[in-house]
């Protein structure tokens, strides 16, 4: 191409004859068209090699790129930032399907947004996925971004778009996270350098097969727990080591848990909400007590009996950050077998009033 292009578009493949094809043809066919479409074959074997080279030959805008042998997916991202030539990089999954207003809506963001240096999107599912399946992974507005981030990714990274000298001056990605996380690991280093957005229109498809990283997702979910853990360290001012993360991922997400554990993760909670309610705004301090509220009133009946001190506590910590869980059926047979009963008639008299959060402090 004779002129600077707008976009680097940064596709890695590896072994994705399958679907490579489709996934370029939607890159291909956006509406907006100045961008250039750099793509790696990362040591395939599978033919993916000679697809990519039929779509180079067709197409001047596809630049291809080989490395020596299978390099994994951070080198393989860091040598196409290496190449990239425009100032905004898109990132484009080998296997996901672009839908054709993707980049120019996004680009349309970051450039009417100069504040902004990530800017992300909503997904819909295709392959394998369940009929229905809900996007559970996109944040919505800045203050809620960069506060749930700490505790897990809230982009689709096959969605992402950025600006390129934030990514060199963050490090781009970093070795060690060849499992998986790699992107999160990169967020988590942009967030004290840019804002971040998420555009709430599905911009992506992406496909769930057996071999994706999201089919996968088990691989990497030691290292998305060390890079939330590193995030909530810096929040709280003071470490919080990988085994208190991991009890406090199965305290929010309400699996079964032990009660040593269950305590461990529920101070934790309560420490991190104390910490909310004076940092967070009251949007997301009324999105993060919506999460914590349940998962505490899930815990307290399973320890009912085995631990109905640490049952009472998280009781009433959940019912004085959510008021209304003293609605459901479950809640007044609880109280009453508890000896709760005084206790929720006062919270419950107090439902509805206005509060910053909703609930009462814990």
């Amino acid at each position: 191409m004779s002129h600077p292009v707008q976009i680097s578009v940064c596709m890695a493949a590896y072994n994705a004859a399958s679907f490579v094809g489709a996934a370029i043809t939607s890159v291909l066919g956006q509406s907006f068209r100045d961008f250039e479409l750099l793509i790696v074959d990362d040591g395939s074997g599978d033919g993916t090699l000679e697809i990519l080279r039929q779509f180079a030959r067709l197409d001047p805008r596809v630049k291809l790129l080989r490395n020596d042998g299978n390099r994994g997916l951070v080198y393989s991202r860091n040598r196409l930032l290496q190449c990239a030539s425009a100032p905004f990089v898109a990132i484009a999954d080998a296997d996901d399907i672009c839908e054709p207003t993707r980049l120019e809506k996004q680009i349309g963001w970051l450039l009417n947004h100069p504040e902004t240096g990530v800017c992300g999107a909503a997904v819909t599912f295709i392959g394998d996925s369940p009929p229905g399946r809900r996007d559970d992974v996109a944040v919505y507005g800045e203050a809620q971004i960069r506060f749930f981030m700490r505790l897990l990714p809230c982009f689709w990274n096959t969605t992402t778009m950025y600006r390129l000298g934030l990514l060199k001056q963050a490090g781009s990605y970093r070795a060690g996270f060849d499992a998986g996380a790699e992107d999160y690991d990169l967020w988590s280093r942009l967030l004290p350098l840019t804002r971040f957005a998420n555009l709430p229109e599905p911009l992506v498809k992406v496909r769930v097969h057996a071999a994706s990283v999201t089919a996968q997702g088990s691989r990497c979910f030691e290292n998305v727990l060390s890079v939330s853990a590193r995030l909530l360290g810096d929040y709280l001012q003071q470490p919080v080591p990988l085994a208190i993360r991991t009890d406090f991922h199965a305290f929010l997400m309400r699996g079964t848990i032990e009660a040593t554990a269950c305590e461990r993760a529920f101070r934790f909670a309560l420490a991190l909400y104390r910490q909310a309610r004076r940092l967070e705004t009251p949007e997301t301090l009324r999105a993060f007590t919506q999460l914590l509220a349940p998962a505490a009133w899930t815990h307290a009946r399973n320890l009912v009996y085995s631990a109905p001190g640490l049952s009472r506590e998280m009781a009433r910590s959940a019912f004085r950050m959510q008021p209304s869980l003293l609605a459901r059926g479950e809640a007044w047979g609880y109280v009453i077998r508890t000896g709760m009963p005084r206790t929720a008639t006062r919270w419950i008299s107090q439902w509805r009033r206005p509060a910053r959060t909703g609930g009462k402090p814990v």
